[in-house]
């Protein structure tokens, strides 16, 4: 049985694929721990799902749903559903959202309904982002470059120019 039509995924472009994968790994990254408390004998972290930090993770996949529908032409460009400006407008508040989120991770100080803050500075307790913060801020911002590179190549009319040209 031959096709005589190209397959759809020939029209993801290196940006696409940049946007999708970076989607990806940030849904990944999301059950990775992004803040840690090592207490003697203990050791407790919060993942990407705690707090405000999960919309980052829910817009990602925003991003790469809607990058999706355009790729495979499920549904029509109409004024009214401007998917190439969701795509970009979805990635660069993914980005804002996990850089919020580090910002947070930085700054909070409580774990459990216990002030951090007023523990003996000589316990040996410490707490702080964790690894998987950093994994998904890297990720968000190949996000929000890759997701408003592709919508400007799909024809958004983006308030900035996206620098760069992706290939298929």
């Amino acid at each position: 049985m031959s096709n005589s039509q190209a397959s759809p995924v020939q029209n993801i472009t290196l940006a696409g694929w940049g946007l999708l994968g970076s989607a990806g790994l940030l849904l990944v990254v999301s059950f990775l721990p992004w803040w840690t408390i090592e207490t003697p004998g203990e050791s407790r972290s919060e993942s990407g799902w705690f707090a405000f930090w999960w919309i980052g993770v829910v817009l990602a996949v925003v991003a790469a749903v809607a990058y999706a529908l355009i790729v495979f032409e499920v549904v029509e460009f109409k004024v009214d559903v401007p998917l190439p400006l969701v795509v970009a407008y979805a990635s660069l508040a993914t980005f804002v959202v996990t850089l919020l989120a580090l910002v947070h991770t930085l700054l909070k100080n409580t774990f459990d309904g216990v002030d951090l803050s007023e523990i003996p500075k000589e316990a040996p307790i410490a707490w702080g982002p964790s690894f998987g913060i950093y994994i998904a801020l890297i990720a968000a911002a190949v996000l929000a470059y890759c997701g408003s590179l592709a919508a400007q190549e799909a024809g958004a009319k983006l308030p900035f120019t996206v620098p760069g040209r992706s290939v298929r």
